[in-house]
């Protein structure tokens, strides 16, 4: 089976720089929010979107999807969040982007299927591509890297200087500063070639990162539906609506026996409400 990644950056946004004597504390809105460049920073590719922060309705009123291939988890009920400002990648993590982690001996270039037998000069391994992409790799640079666990997610991010995205900074991405209903990045148009990769609309692998301009969510971020799922940070449990406003709220993981979250749905699944879905795997599946 099948299973697809993305590794999200989600940098801290940083306030100016005081020298001398201390300074009174910046007004909220009088400050300037700024993305630090990530370490991948030289690659293309690598350009990190400033997400302002904001208060929205984090999921929906309705059952979870059944008849799925993977379990999805509860998107009820609907809540009040708030995120502060944060620093999401533009693009998916492209395949050279984790070699250049993999060869700095930090990132596992391993897949669940199979692993370099010598005869590349590649280490990672990423599949469900299109046939350009054998025997050289190489040929497929600015592809979405599948095929990662949680944990190697994990690591790729930390190596770039930023950590995966929370479950509600995501979701706050992909729908944007609103309580009205928005099922897509783009809206609740139903999805076409243009708009994003699933098997109603795309070949049947994973393309390039920067295809599907028309389907980015208002912040200007790429395949937040479709294309390869997105790990996020939170572990899985079901929402609670506390009444009041939650303020960056995240479920801490729970090791290597917890439940993780995916998001976005990939080119082998079909998703039903992109920008709320939440499906849940454990951690080391890799989706490969």
């Amino acid at each position: 089976m099948t299973r697809c990644l993305w590794t999200t950056l989600a940098l801290a946004a940083l306030l100016p720089v005081l020298s001398g004597c201390p300074e009174p504390e910046p007004d909220p809105d009088e400050v300037t929010w700024t993305c630090e460049e990530p370490n991948n920073g030289n690659r293309e590719y690598s350009e990190l979107v400033l997400v302002p922060g904001g208060t929205f309705t984090m999921g929906v009123d309705e059952a979870p999807a059944t008849g799925t291939t993977w379990e999805k988890g509860d998107e009820r009920p609907p809540h009040q969040v708030e995120v502060g400002p944060f620093c999401m990648a533009k693009y998916e993590v492209t395949i050279q982007q984790y070699e250049d982690c993999v060869r700095e001996g930090v990132c596992d270039p391993s897949g669940l299927n199979w692993d370099n037998d010598g005869s590349r000069d590649y280490e990672t391994v990423a599949n469900h591509l299109p046939d350009k992409c054998y025997p050289d790799l190489a040929e497929c640079w600015d592809t979405a890297v599948n095929a990662k666990n949680y944990f190697q997610a994990t690591e790729y991010c930390e190596w770039t200087g930023g950590r995966l995205c929370t479950e509600a900074e995501w979701e706050y991405a992909a729908k944007g500063p609103t309580d009205e209903r928005k099922d897509h990045p783009w809206g609740n148009d139903p999805p076409t070639e243009e708009l994003c990769n699933i098997p109603s609309t795309g070949p049947g692998w994973v393309l390039e990162t920067w295809m599907h301009e028309e389907g980015q969510s208002e912040f200007g971020i790429f395949n937040l539906t479709g294309n390869v799922f997105e790990w996020v940070y939170d572990g899985y449990a079901e929402y609670e609506d506390t009444g009041e406003v939650q303020v960056d709220p995240v479920v801490e993981p729970d090791g290597e026996d917890g439940e993780y979250i995916g998001r976005g749905s990939c080119f082998f699944t079909e998703p039903y409400r992109s920008t709320t879905e939440r499906t849940v795997w454990p951690a080391q599946f890799d989706w490969g």
